[in-house]
């Protein structure tokens, strides 16, 4: 495997993400000053609130997208569904206890590109999923259910729909003390009513800030790649895995944190992460 790091520039200060909605952006907050690029609007979904710092958006079709986000003032998960222009924020999608943070949402093509929705139930320290009501629209989640119970697990949701199947893989971080592990659930049928738990990596306290991608099929096997947080040594890890997702190779990328993947044609995972000295690293 080889591994390819160009320094990309500073991250100090404030990094900021909008993410597109057609020609729409969330607005993270009212009173920050936001102006627009050419081609680009904002507009205001929500800004009475404390948002907390958990966001995920979902892709239906044409110009559909659905957001989600915690409010950490109300302690639930809400939605936010966008054709176009218009915006139409859902009633809470989560009421009992604290629920919704480290969401991650993707749009399953076997149920009509609703979307699944995984997160973090902190009132019981739970992994949860649920899928949508439909593909325009969050009004609520059904077969909403907990995925994992083992100790304090949940936190660092993230998400990616395997091509050959169309079920869904989520990563996220075991934080229970002396455990401390990388771990995914994948899904075996389309709505992920069914599935498993397995560990990615366990040596150190490792999976946190993941993400996931799936790449080109090697040899008839499909590819997932996902990386994370060692914050034992410091390093991003990347690791690997075919069918049946259970077994992992892994290998350090360098010393840094907050990764993020994308796989293009090519099958090979484009990775940039921020480094130790604060600047943006890219590696191939």
């Amino acid at each position: 495997m080889t591994l390819r790091t160009f320094t990309l520039g500073s991250a100090m200060g404030i990094f900021r993400f909008l993410t597109l909605l057609g020609a729409t952006a969330f607005s993270a907050g009212a009173a920050a000053q936001i102006t627009p690029g050419p081609g680009y609007a904002i507009k205001r979904l929500d800004g009475d609130n404390d948002l907390g710092a958990h966001f995920a958006l979902s892709r239906a079709t044409g110009n559909q997208r659905n957001g989600f986000f915690y409010l950490a003032d109300r302690r639930a998960l809400y939605g936010a569904s966008c054709s176009g222009a218009v915006c139409t924020i859902s009633a809470p999608l989560t009421n009992t206890g604290d629920r919704g943070q480290f969401v991650s949402a993707a749009a399953l093509p076997g149920v009509s590109n609703r979307p699944l929705v995984a997160y973090y139930d902190a009132t019981n320290q739970d992994l949860r999923s649920g899928i949508c009501s439909t593909s325009s629209g969050c009004g609520f989640l059904l077969a909403d259910r907990i995925l994992d119970s083992g100790g304090d697990v949940g936190q660092h949701t993230a998400m990616a729909i395997n091509p050959a199947t169309g079920f869904a893989l989520i990563s996220y971080y075991a934080a229970t003390a002396g455990i401390s592990d990388a771990r995914i659930y994948v899904c075996s049928n389309a709505d992920c009513s069914a599935g498993s738990a397995n560990t990615i990596e366990m040596s150190g306290d490792v999976g946190r800030n993941s993400a996931i991608a799936f790449g080109a099929n090697v040899g008839n096997f499909t590819n997932v790649f996902a990386v994370y947080d060692n914050l034992s040594t410091g390093q991003v890890r990347f690791a690997r895995a075919v069918l049946p997702f259970n077994s992992f190779g892994a290998a350090d990328l360098g010393a840094g944190s907050d990764a993020a993947i994308n796989v293009g044609t090519s099958g090979l995972p484009d990775i940039v992460y921020r480094s130790a000295d604060d600047s943006l690293k890219y590696t191939r």
